[in-house]
Parts: C-alpha cells; structure tokens; sequence
C-alpha cells in the first residue's frame, strides 16, 4: 500500500496535483495511427507487417522527422525526413546492429554515401552533387586500408584514378578525360 502525507504542505500538494494534470495530458494528448478530418495522417504512427515495424511521423500525410524500421525487433534502417523528402542522415544496419551504410540526404539530393563492412571497416565512400558523383570515391580493402582513389566531376571520371598496394604504395594510376580512359601507368 502507497501512503502520502501532505500535511497542509501546500508545496507537496501543489507538486502532487502538478503531476497528476502531466499524467493526465501525457495520455489523452498521446495518439496513434490517427487521421484528420480531411483522411490525412497526421502524427506518431507505428505500422506492422509480418515482423517487420516501422515507427514515423506524419504531417498532413507527409512523413516528417525520424523513421524507424524493425525487423524482428532489430533495427535495420534509420532515416529522416523533412515533409515527405529524405533529409538528413540515413543509417542501414547489418542484421547484428552493426551499421552497414551512412548517407546524407539534403532536401531529397544524396550528398554522401559511406559503405561499411560486417567487421566494421569501410568498404567504400562517395560525395555527390545533385544525385551524380562529383569528388572522390574511395573503396577499401577488407581490412579497412585505402585500395583505390577515382575523382569524379559531374558524375564523370575526370582525372588520376589511384590504385594502392595493401602496404599503401601505388601499384597503378589510370588518367581519365571526361570518362574517358587516357593513359596508364604502373610501378
């Protein structure tokens, strides 16, 4: 049994009743998987199908914020959006929690993806401009140390394309005009 003794505290009263109005709002304002007037979704939404879970937000049947997917109770995607574009972060899982990709999203355009093995080590990594590679791509070996370097312009080959021994010494460069193969060149 849960005895409290307010004695005319008028502060142990005050806290007591301020607790009890934040329980009763935190419930009754609390809703799921609800729509407007208008059939339009609206809020915290949780979907399940078969044993896969995914937990959202919508704004006027617009997804917004973080969303969440589950598969057996183990997450296997992290995103987030801004009124139904990717914007933001966006994590893909192995099935062991481990993080298998890293890409960022601005206003729906992907800027950077970063891939990563089951051990933890990166795979490969890429900057993008307007959805077309544009920088360096980057592909690993499995231990994690630098195998091969392409610069891309405006989604094309355009320069020295680096290629490295697993002691980290050039072994070959490749020159590239416009994803055009120019020359070769090996040690």
């Amino acid at each position: 049994m849960i005895s409290i003794n307010l004695k005319n505290n008028f502060a142990s009263k005050t806290t007591l009743g301020v607790l009890v109005l934040l329980l009763i709002f935190t419930f009754k304002g609390y809703s799921q998987n609800k729509l407007d007037s208008l059939g339009r979704k609206q809020g915290s939404w949780k979907l399940n199908k078969n044993d896969t879970t995914i937990t959202c937000n919508f704004i006027n049947d617009s997804i917004n914020g973080e969303v969440f997917k589950f598969v057996n109770e183990q997450i296997v995607v992290y995103q987030n959006f801004k009124l139904g574009i990717k914007d933001g972060i966006q994590k893909i899982y192995w099935t062991n929690t481990r993080i298998k990709e890293i890409s960022y999203f601005d206003n729906g355009q992907l800027c950077y993806q970063f891939l990563i093995n089951q051990k933890g080590k990166p795979i490969m990594e890429i900057h993008y401009k307007n959805n077309v590679k544009d920088g360096r791509e980057l592909w690993y070996y499995p231990n994690g140390k630098l195998w091969r370097m392409i610069p891309y312009e405006k989604g094309k080959i355009n320069g020295s394309c680096y290629n490295y021994r697993k002691n980290g010494s050039i072994y070959l460069i490749e020159r590239y005009v416009d994803d055009k193969f120019e020359s070769l060149e090996t040690f």
